[in-house]
């Protein structure tokens, strides 16, 4: 996909949000979920499989998706303090790959995000 094609192509409301752990008064936590950035993205299902977790199976779909780059994201190190929104279905991010307008070379101008739909986590 190029730049000029990203318009056209980015269908899907997304919503970003991070994790946060808010102490209640009793010193323990709670997870809470705040939106940091919602965009327009390009999904793609890239793969699924199946596992016997915890004595139950589940499934896991992993998806590609497209977005306008983000500064509050460049760090890709700190991918799995975010989950995103879409369609009523959470996805947990595994990584970020910030990239270029021809999307082969390291940039600023996309980033794709690597989700997991289903995951245990969230």
């Amino acid at each position: 996909m190029k730049c000029g094609e990203f318009p056209a192509k980015a269908r899907n409301k997304i919503s970003i949000q991070a994790r946060t752990d808010v102490l209640d008064d009793y010193g323990g936590s709670t997870v809470t979920w705040a939106e940091v950035y919602n965009s327009w993205a390009v999904i793609e299902p890239m793969g699924g499989r199946e596992a016997f977790l915890s004595q139950q199976l589940q499934s896991r779909i992993t998806h590609s998706m497209t977005i306008r780059y983000l500064a509050a994201l460049k760090d890709t190190a700190t991918a799995a303090k975010y989950r995103v929104l879409f369609d009523g279905r959470i996805f947990s991010v595994k990584f970020i790959k910030n990239i270029d307008s021809s999307m082969k070379m390291e940039g600023k101008v996309f980033q794709v995000l690597t989700c997991e739909e289903n995951d245990a986590e969230n």
